[in-house]
């Protein structure tokens, strides 16, 4: 028993002195943490110090809320203000100090102010249209008093950060270039700019919409873009559904928030053309090597007045390709040529050179009859007296003989031509017509014109008649080259009646009526003898 109590008290020793060792540890790592803590805080506050002390001045920026992270406008001024102190050993006020605005760290030398006699500066800054708007700008003042010459002799605690925007304007321009409908405006040139003008705005979303002369909007509203540089794009497209006459382009530039403002332009007097026809400066007898010049006009075919500037043309001789012109400002167009080989009649057409389904060009084609060039006889060789007989005498002999013979011929062939003079119920056929001009039917009355009076004057005098097969034009050229009609009368009446008929059925007035009725009369004068009269 004894033995148990003795056992129990030293139990009891044991676990007292494992407190009081546990106590005594815990005790001394509070102390030694304070301590270091302690001193950390006291050499990281004399540290600040010394860095403080360390500058001649600091400047300090006073209207960090009214200036960072705001949005400007171009132009726009703002007040940046300020304040030049020295911290330590004593805090002073530095007043006289010269100091200077600092933008995405380059200087301004425009923007400069010297402190008070209590240490504030204030700059007013207008934003300068060389800021980049996609991008945020740092603002900052800097000492460049001579006193302080080195940039680390000044502390400068904060700055700001702005963000611009700018305004918009199009500088757009177009050429004189005649356009049909469906077609891009390829002679649109032009960019969309900042306000500054320094430069284009990228990729940037336009609008665009076409108006007629009564301001009617065609077409809808079209969307393109501005190019890497802010071009104005080249795929601005006529409305397919464009009539004849002026247009308008209006395009515009929709706002884009924080970048800049919306802004339009106006294009006017744009020219569109649906039906065009070809005014041909043709000669109609040419002969093999000959060098011509094909010339024409291309003008609208209602209104002779509204020529087709400044488009391409291809040009073909006998079906084949030979070359491309231009027309003018006056819608004149020449193609030098030189006819090849090959006798008969030939064609002359031309078509314009666009990828344009909404248009009719009339007239496209005229004739040519092509002869045999005169062969002169070599040069530098001697010649007989004989030989200078008939280089000389020759030609003099038979051009005497030519003029008694043209003479002769002519009289033989008005006596002839009297002989052969015909006749043709002609009271009908004029009645007729009137009755379908009356009606409205003025295309069916000059179809009539050509099948019941040309074709049947055609067919009297010289026994032939127009076959199932054969078009009006084939017609044409068998009267010119079978039965020697004079082309210049032949050729503006078929191509006239032939485009009516064709080209545009159900668009003639009553004046291209008569006119068409102008260009028979000649014909029917040489196949008849009489002039042709309508009394209507």
């Amino acid at each position: 028993m004894i033995m148990k109590k003795k056992q129990n008290k030293t139990n009891k020793i044991l676990i007292l002195f494992v407190l009081i060792s546990l106590i005594f540890i815990i005790s001394f790592y509070s102390f030694t943490l304070i301590t270091n803590n302690n001193l950390k805080n006291y050499e990281k506050e004399d540290s600040n110090n010394i860095k403080s002390s360390s500058y001649l001045a600091t400047l300090n920026l006073t209207n960090y809320d009214e200036i960072n992270g705001n949005m400007y406008a171009i132009g726009d001024s703002i007040t940046i203000k300020g304040l030049v102190y020295k911290e330590f050993p004593n805090y002073t006020l530095l007043s006289d100090i010269d100091v200077t605005l600092k933008i995405d760290n380059q200087l301004r030398a425009g923007y400069t102010n010297t402190t008070n006699g209590i240490g504030e500066f204030v700059i007013n800054y207008v934003i300068e249209s060389s800021l980049n708007v996609y991008q945020s700008h740092l603002v900052q003042v800097q000492v460049t008093d001579p006193a302080y010459p080195n940039l680390s002799d000044v502390y400068y605690p904060n700055s700001y950060s702005i963000d611009v925007n700018s305004t918009s304007y199009f500088s757009v321009s177009k050429g004189t270039t005649s356009h049909l409908p469906n077609e891009n405006l390829l002679d649109l040139n032009g960019y969309l700019f900042f306000e500054n003008g320094s430069a284009g705005i990228p990729y940037a979303t336009i609008r665009y919409q076409w108006y007629d002369a009564l301001s009617t909007l065609i077409g809808g509203t079209m969307i393109t873009s501005t190019g890497p540089n802010g071009e104005i794009p080249s795929n601005i497209r006529v409305p397919s559904s464009a009539l004849a006459g002026d247009y308008k382009l209006y395009i515009e530039y929709p706002t884009n928030p924080g970048i800049a403002e919306f802004s339009y332009t106006n294009i006017t007097n744009i020219e569109i053309f649906r039906d065009i026809t070809c005014n041909w400066n043709n000669q109609s007898q040419v002969e093999e090597g000959q060098d011509i010049v094909i010339s024409g006009k291309i003008v609208d075919s209602a209104d002779s007045l509204r020529v087709f500037k400044n488009r391409d043309f291809e040009i073909s001789y006998d079906g084949d390709y030979k070359g491309d012109t231009t027309t003018d400002n006056n819608g004149d167009f020449s193609f030098p040529y030189i006819i090849p080989g090959g006798l008969g009649t030939k064609t002359i057409s031309i078509d314009i050179s666009t990828g344009s389904a909404y248009y009719s060009l009339s007239n496209s084609w005229y004739s040519v009859n092509v002869s045999q060039a005169p062969v002169n006889p070599p040069s530098g060789l001697p010649l007989s007296p004989l030989q200078w007989f008939f280089i000389i005498g020759g030609p003099i002999i038979a051009g005497a003989i030519g003029i008694v013979g043209y003479f002769g011929y002519k009289r033989f062939n008005q006596r002839l031509l009297a002989s052969q003079t015909i006749v043709i119920e002609l009271e009908q056929r004029i009645l007729n017509l009137k009755i379908l001009k009356d009606s409205g039917r003025i295309e069916e009355a000059l179809s009539y014109l050509f099948n019941s009076i040309y074709i049947e004057l055609v067919s009297k005098k010289y026994g032939r008649i127009k076959k199932p097969n054969e078009t009006i034009r084939d017609f044409a050229i068998i009267s010119v080259r079978d039965f020697k009609l004079d082309p210049s009368k032949v050729y503006p009446f078929i191509q006239k009646v032939e485009e009516i008929i064709y080209a545009r059925p159900f668009q003639i007035s009553d004046k291209e009526f008569y006119e068409t009725v102008n260009l028979f009369s000649p014909i029917y004068h040489y196949l008849t003898g009489s002039n042709f009269v309508l009394n209507f």
